[in-house]
Formats: structure tokens, C-alpha cells, sequence
């Protein structure tokens, strides 16, 4: 096989700037400029992918190792300033946080691989402790997307009062597919006490949450696929901290060679559709998992 590398030098401060510029005009609240989200979204294109594109293959899966503030761009809405197309419409790719994570991933995926009906845990609303958390809203729309996918795996989702921690523990290892839809709360402080919330267990202690920490001594030498599909709508002041793909790395370490989270707090409603987009096309049209996230963000 050919190795080659390309190098290209970039300004810190500009390229921080640059970053951040595009985030904020992305997520902030409606109206948004869609000029200067598209602006912003091509000098960012021009900058990270333009002077490498040549070298790009577009039947390939390809893998992005961001480093710092490129850990925060939303790649596949980068704008091509040439022809006017994200780059999601163009290339597939998924995101590691090292080149040896993306073997390592790589390696599992193939060692659990082959034909077998797939056990799938699915999440969605938990009753979470509302005096422990007063801002955050029931999700109603993670309760229907936890049947829909609960569906195509021919599994009993845990909704409501039924996500209850030890059980959701208990379920993990030995579950091939986990998809949780609820609220996660990211600690700036102390990452490993960010928690996905989910119900107490009646009678016990129980703080009804799943932290960090507790993912990294699972085992989920079983799991094929993660999704953290979890939401805050309208309390990013009051929770801040990166989004749930924070979460994605002690289940990553834990033994699952693949997460799908997101970069930051999303709605539930259209996370609920991609992501039952996303297990369609996965289950049903039997693509891999990076594919089917691709596909289901082109359908939306």
C-alpha cells in the first residue's frame, strides 16, 4: 500500500476564530443568518478540506482526527465555496479520537461482525429525578422514537418509570445494539460524573443516573453499535459542556466499537426523526452504521 501525507499550516488564533464564528451562528436561536452560516461555512471548507481534497476518496469511508477546537465542527455541514455542496453529499466519514482508536474500532467491528438477530437496548424518557433536575423538560418525542427503533429490532423498549438504572445496567453487556433517547447532563468540573439521567429503582437509593465513570467498568465486549440520541431543549445556560459526544468516549473505552452522539444540546423532535431514519436505513437496508447516519441526514 501507498502512504503519502499532505501538510498544510494554519493560523491558531484565525482558525479558533474561524471556529467559533461558525458554531455560534449555527446554534444560536432562530432567526439565524443563513448567509453567514453558509459564509462561514465555506472559509471553513477552504481552509480544512480544499487544500487536501485531491487526496480524498469519494467511495471510501473516510475518518476525521479533529485535535482541540476542530472537535467541535460539525464537518459534514462544511461547505464546498466550488460547487455549493456540504460535504456530507460528497464524502462519508466518521470521527475518532485517535488513528488507533479507528483500527482498534475498526477490528472489533469486523470480530462481532456476520448475520445473527441483533439484541437491541433501547431508552427512551426516562423518569428522571425532577427535583434533582427542575429546568429539563419531559421528552415525549425520545418516548415515540424508543418504540419506533425498539421496533425494528423486534425489542421491548424502557420508557418512562420502566428505564430504570439497575436495570438499564444489568441489560448493557448484553445487548448487541444500545440506543438511549433522554436527557444527558454534562459536569464541566468533573467529566466523570457526566450522567445520562434515567429512573430511580423503586425502594432503593438509586440516584437513577448513569455517569461516566460507571460506563467505563461495563463490559460491552457484545455491542455492535451505541447511540446517545439525548437532548436539552432550551437550558444550555444552566447545563453547559460539550454535547453528548462527551459521553461517547467511556462507552468507546468500555468495548463498543462505534457511538453515534451529537456535538451539542439538539431538539427532540428532529433528532427523533434522523435518528429513526438512521436505524431504518441501518436495519432495513442493511447499510453500515456511518452510512446510515449519512443517508438519514441526506433524507432530512
Amino acid at each position: 500500500s501507498r502512504t503519502s501525507t499532505n501538510s498544510i499550516h494554519l493560523s491558531v488564533p484565525e482558525l479558533t476564530a474561524s471556529v467559533t464564528g461558525f458554531v455560534s451562528a449555527l446554534t444560536k436561536a432562530p432567526p439565524r443568518n443563513l448567509d453567514e452560516i453558509n459564509n462561514r461555512a465555506k472559509l471553513l471548507y477552504e481552509a480544512l478540506i480544499t487544500p487536501v481534497e485531491g487526496s480524498l476518496n469519494r467511495d471510501a469511508v473516510i475518518f476525521i482526527v479533529p485535535d482541540k477546537i476542530l472537535n467541535i465542527v460539525p464537518f459534514g455541514a462544511l461547505v464546498s465555496p466550488q460547487t455549493g455542496r456540504y460535504f456530507v453529499e460528497d464524502y462519508v466519514f466518521g470521527v475518532a479520537p485517535s488513528s488507533n482508536l479507528v483500527i482498534k474500532g475498526s477490528d472489533r467491528a469486523t470480530a462481532r461482525g456476520g448475520q445473527r438477530n441483533e439484541s437491541a437496548l433501547v431508552i427512551g424518557n426516562p423518569s428522571f429525578d425532577l427535583a434533582r433536575f427542575p429546568l429539563l423538560p419531559d421528552l415525549p418525542a425520545a418516548a415515540r422514537e424508543a418504540e419506533s427503533v425498539a421496533g425494528l429490532y423486534g425489542a421491548a423498549p424502557l420508557i418512562g418509570v420502566n428505564a430504570q438504572a439497575n436495570r438499564v445496567k444489568a441489560r448493557m453487556p448484553e445487548a448487541d445494539v444500545i440506543h438511549f433517547a433522554g436527557h444527558y447532563v454534562a459536569d464541566e468540573r468533573s467529566p466523570l460524573l457526566s450522567k445520562l439521567l434515567l429512573s430511580k429503582t423503586a425502594g432503593q437509593d438509586a440516584d437513577g443516573v448513569l455517569t461516566a465513570s460507571e460506563v467505563y467498568r461495563i463490559n460491552l465486549n457484545r455491542a455492535r453499535l451505541v447511540v446517545l440520541s439525548a437532548c436539552t431543549t432550551g437550558v444550555e445556560r444552566y447545563y453547559r459542556g460539550e454535547g453528548a459526544i462527551g459521553m461517547a468516549r467511556p462507552f468507546i473505552e468500555a468495548g463498543a466499537p462505534l457511538v453515534v452522539a451529537s456535538l451539542w444540546p439538539v431538539e427532540s423532535e428532529p433528532t427523533s426523526r434522523l435518528m429513526i431514519g438512521f436505524h431504518k436505513h441501518r436495519k432495513l437496508d442493511r447499510m453500515n452504521a456511518v452510512r446510515a447516519l449519512r443517508q438519514a441526514q441526506l433524507d432530512m
